[in-house]
């Protein structure tokens, strides 16, 4: 679905699969992944002048992920240090997430927590996109068109773990926000 989406909005983003085919990985590791795909296999990126640079490598999260980084046990300690103290973090505001209280928590690493405010108010997420499918909600024109086209064709996120066209409650989205019923 990234590369859908990627391939639909952008000609420069790059994606890579490795995470997706991977077992659980914390995010330490996949971040150490990434470290050395790009700067040793790929040798960093180089400047039109010829030098060669590392890449920095850095997590992108959302104001309601970094949240649950200042709350106690539920990230181990190493990982922050790992994750905040040698990568870092770009975090996005979300509606109803305080990014003040959880960057206080975090003050150790603030050198390396760098925030973007939300200036227009947008709250999707995938955890919403989720519900609204198993709400029989629409979803276009929340994610680009070749995403929602996938979902539906896969019938993804319809139920938690069901296959079952009953249990799912039927139908495919209509893109009218609808669900129409399929026969069998």
């Amino acid at each position: 679905m990234c590369t859908l989406a990627a391939e639909e909005t952008s000609s420069w983003l790059m994606i890579d699969p490795w995470e997706a085919f991977q077992n659980y990985q914390r995010t330490a590791v996949v971040l150490d992944h990434f470290d050395y795909e790009i700067n040793m296999i790929l040798g960093g990126v180089h400047t039109q002048d010829g030098e060669h640079r590392d890449v920095r490598i850095m997590l992108l999260a959302g104001s309601d992920l970094i949240s649950t980084m200042s709350e106690p046990g539920v990230w181990a300690v190493e990982d922050l240090d790992h994750i905040l103290g040698q990568y870092g973090t770009f975090i996005i505001e979300r509606a109803g997430s305080s990014m003040d209280q959880a960057t206080d928590n975090l003050a150790r690493w603030r050198n390396n927590i760098h925030l973007i405010p939300q200036l227009i108010q947008n709250d999707v997420s995938s955890t919403k996109v989720r519900l609204f499918l198993r709400r029989g909600l629409s979803v276009r024109y929340l994610l680009p068109s070749a995403v929602v086209d996938y979902i539906e064709e896969n019938d993804l996120y319809l139920d938690d773990g069901s296959n079952s066209e009953k249990e799912k409650g039927k139908g495919k989205d209509n893109g009218l926000g609808k669900r129409e019923d399929v026969t069998m």
